[in-house]
């Protein structure tokens, strides 16, 4: 049964997405194809992707750049997901990738969607 991406914001929740019974670190999150990717995409603007990472680049003052990337590690850890940063004067780079290599998973945009929370807290 294909998966429907028609609101972003489930996948931000915290404490859900996980099966009953199963620690984050029992699941070994599935590979989203292409057209997941895109459709899930579109509900979030400003990202791109494709199969092996998201990311986002936001124009955000340079004295920002710190709370903001501890608070998005701290949503990446509790995700068991991955969030790397790439700060340039007046800009911040989020990449999301989950531990395995050339895959995007639903924790990817869980911690996507939770990196726009953060955003919006600051506009």
């Amino acid at each position: 049964m294909p998966r429907v991406f028609s609101n972003l914001a489930r996948f931000a929740p915290r404490g859900h997405g996980y099966p009953p019974g199963k620690r984050k670190e029992d699941v070994v999150p599935e590979t989203l194809s292409d057209t997941e990717i895109a459709r899930a995409l579109g509900g979030l603007a400003g990202w791109r992707g494709d199969a092996g990472h998201l990311s986002r680049t936001v124009r955000v003052p340079e004295q920002a750049h710190g709370a903001l990337i501890d608070r998005v590690q701290r949503d990446a850890a509790e995700l068991s997901d991955h969030a790397q940063f790439e700060r340039r004067r007046g800009e911040l780079t989020f990449t999301v990738t989950t531990g395995f290599p050339g895959r995007v998973t639903e924790p990817d945009l869980w911690l996507a969607s939770r990196i726009e929370a953060v955003l919006a807290e600051l506009t």
